[in-house]
């Protein structure tokens, strides 16, 4: 169970989650995709006066693109953002969590969240009735 749906209160909904974008999914895995094929073009192209010191200098990048990689899937991982019919919430970390939420009347923007907590306040206007 999510942290979101653990702390809905009675009678409130998730209207609606925050996903990352494709991109950020992209940029993590191109970290360890670069180093690999510099990598393999050194093994099978580099002069072998080169190729021992180039091949290190590789390792390296490889090693820190996985650091790099883990480091943006994990905040990926341990990160939650949603709307719910009365408040927006967003839980980051997973060991220390820190949480913030902010009630729907107190958000003005960005254009399309605007829309989504528009729709949960039509829903929550409803459930009063």
């Amino acid at each position: 169970m999510s942290y979101i749906e653990r702390s809905l209160g009675v009678g409130e909904k998730i209207v609606t989650r925050a996903r990352f974008h494709w991109l950020y999914n992209l940029r993590a895995w191109l970290a360890i995709i670069f180093p690999l094929i510099a990598l393999a073009a050194i093994v099978l192209y580099a002069d072998e006066m080169v190729r021992e010191g180039l091949a290190i200098f590789a390792v390296a990048l490889l090693v820190a693109g996985v650091i790099v990689f883990f480091s943006m899937m994990i905040h990926k991982w341990t990160t939650e953002i949603g709307i719910t019919s009365h408040r927006l919430v967003k839980k980051t970390g997973f060991i220390a969590l820190k949480t913030a939420e902010v009630a729907l009347p107190n958000i003005d923007d960005p254009v399309g969240f605007r829309r989504a907590i528009e729709t949960a306040k039509g829903m929550h206007a409803v459930e009063r009735t």
